[in-house]
This record gives C-alpha cells, sequence and structure tokens, in this order.
C-alpha cells in the first residue's frame, strides 16, 4: 500500500501510472526489477484524463495491463472498517 502526495502538476499521476503499470506487466520501473502482479489503482483525482493516460503508457511500453490492473473512482475512507 502507497500513496503520493506533492505539489499541483508536478508528475505524481505519471509516477504512479509508470509504476503501477511496470507491476501489472512485468517491466522494470526506470531500471529496476518488478515481479508481476495484481495492481488496484485508486483514481482520487484527474479520472476524465486517466484513460487517455494508461492508454498513451499502453502504447509508448507496447504492453497492456489488462487483467492485472483494476481500478477504483470512488473515495475511499480508509479509516473505516
Amino acid at each position: 500500500l502507497s500513496m503520493m502526495w506533492g505539489d499541483s502538476n508536478v508528475g505524481k499521476t505519471f509516477m504512479a501510472l509508470h509504476l503501477a503499470a511496470c507491476v501489472a506487466t512485468g517491466i522494470d520501473f526506470f531500471g529496476h526489477a518488478t515481479r508481476q502482479g495484481d495492481v488496484l489503482y485508486v483514481i482520487a483525482e484527474g479520472q476524465g484524463s486517466f484513460g487517455s493516460r494508461l492508454r498513451a503508457w499502453e502504447r509508448l511500453n507496447g504492453k497492456n495491463v489488462g487483467e492485472h490492473m483494476s481500478f477504483v473512482t470512488t473515495a475511499i475512507q480508509l479509516h473505516d472498517d
């Protein structure tokens, strides 16, 4: 479980998407080996443009995240049981 935060327009979404997609497809993350696994990505902001960003990543890397990546588009209250 991880979370990224920071100032606006510094690339958080692109970094998180790249990391998640690398794990989902089993490709290296900036030269670091990953082990392919399932990813649950919570889209807390920017839902409107997320699909196009994901498709661009898939085209650039020649990979499809397919069944290894799932998405949540609703708010998650981490303190709720």
